[in-house]
Parts: C-alpha cells; structure tokens; sequence
C-alpha cells in the first residue's frame, strides 16, 4: 500500500513517541522509577516498525481513516437519499438518469449531454462504453464536492450540475475518468491508501481518451480534456479541501432544494 512519505514520517514518529509518552503519563499517575524505560520502549516500538517491513504505520493511517470510509460507504448505498434524487430517473434514449431535486430547471435540461456523452464514447472509444453496461454502472446528476465521483457500494457515477456546460465529448472524458475507477473497485483495487495510484491510472485513461480524440479530428476538444487532466492532477486530496467542497455541495444541494419547493 502507499502512504505519502510526510504521513509515513508522521506514523513512525508516533510509533517513536507514544510508548514513551504512555511510559511518562503511567510514571506520571502511579508512579515509580524512570530510569532509561521510556528508551528502551521507543526502541521496541521502532524495532517493531521494521520488522513489520513499514506495516505498522501502514495500519495506524488506515486505523484513522476506517470509520470515514465506513461512513462514505454508508452515504453511498444511500445515494438517493444522500442527494435527494428524484422518485423516477430521466430518460434519454437508452440511458436512464437519476437527477437530485436540487436541479435547477436549466440543469434539467442539460442533463441529456450525459446521454450525448455517452454515445459518443460509444463512438470514439467503444470499449470503455462497453466497460460500464458490463459493470452494471448507474449515473446520477448532483450537487458534488468535484466534477464528478465514483460510489463503490452503489456503482455509481455521479456527476455534478456545474460540467453539464462542457462540451460533449469533455463530458465524455470525465466519464472515461470513472469508469476507471469502477474497473479497478470490480477488481478490488479501490483503496483509500492507494488514491494517489488509482487517480494517476484514471488520467492515463483518460489521456488515451485524448488521443482518441486526436485521430478523429477533433484537436480543439483533445486540448480542453488534457486541460481536465492537468487539473485533475493539480486537485488538492486532502481532508481540509474535501470537508470544504462537501460543504459547499450541501449547502447548494439545500439551496436548490429550497428554491424548487418555494
């Protein structure tokens, strides 16, 4: 598995500290000798850190993060209740749309680009089109922390209202981007200690798209989907900018929500 270098420094510091720490407190409340125990103790627990080949830091970060992940999966078998979808998705051609309540009426209209999008990867790239009836992927449009994500527990792509101005075949891309996800979580590679690898393979998926798009003519279009890719690679992960969009996407999932009820 793969940790970012700071948070595997920060893990076997705390494998490093918190025995002694402990040792300190306990000496603190019961008390007793000191001598060199807290050394010896950090010594163990570094010991115990490489005869563990790096797993024991490996386990404290996916300690912390099980109960978020829990709860992700949670809201995500949840889905339709998680983004107040509509009793009854939104049909176009073949493809059948869920949409949240919070839509707009313009963000409704545009929702049939989802559809367009997807015949035209069935045109340009008809493996991944396949890829995703094959997974038996649903498609929703709502209010989102991203342009778009994959829910695991419910096979789920969700894209969010504000890239349905893109153009058709961006559009595309951005599907191309999780149905890449929705392979690797059909092959039980989907991991949060992995996000980094499965995100770079996505792009790479999606840079094939590009090409694509290059051999069918279509240069202005290629460039905005690499565009979507460098941006992608820029996107911040972590748990501050992803608490601040989940925010944001509730608060205009609640706005919207308001507007059509009023």
């Amino acid at each position: 598995m793969h940790l970012r270098r700071s948070e595997f420094l920060f893990w076997i510091i705390v494998v490093l500290v918190a025995p002694w720490a402990a040792y300190r407190a306990y000496v603190a409340l019961v008390g007793g000798p000191t001598g060199n125990g807290p050394v010896w103790l950090a010594w163990a627990a570094f010991a115990a850190a490489i005869w563990s080949g790096g797993a024991l830091p490996w386990r404290l970060a996916w300690a912390v993060r099980a109960p978020v992940v829990a709860v992700r999966l949670w809201l995500g078998r949840r889905w339709r209740w998680t983004f107040a979808i509509a009793p009854e998705p939104m049909r176009h051609g073949p493809h059948a749309i869920w949409v949240s309540r919070a839509l707009g009426p313009d963000q409704r209209d545009a929702v049939g680009r989802v559809s367009e999008a997807l015949e035209a990867l069935a045109i340009l790239q008809p493996s991944r089109a396949a890829r995703l009836k094959r997974l038996g992927v649903h498609f929703a449009v709502a209010p989102l922390h991203s342009y778009a994500a994959y829910f695991p527990s419910a096979k789920l792509v969700a894209i969010d209202p504000r890239v349905l101005g893109e153009s058709i075949e961006a559009l595309a891309s951005i599907i191309v981007h999780e149905s890449n996800h929705a392979l690797l979580d059909s092959r039980r590679l989907m991991h949060p200690l992995l996000e980094e690898r499965t995100e770079r393979l996505a792009r790479l998926d999606v840079r094939l798209f590009g090409l694509a798009l290059l051999r069918a003519g279509k240069v202005a279009e290629a460039r905005r989907v690499l565009d979507l890719v460098r941006g992608s690679a820029r996107a911040d992960y972590g748990w501050r900018a992803r608490l601040a969009g989940t925010k944001a996407a509730i608060a205009r999932q609640s706005e919207g929500l308001k507007q059509n009820d009023a």
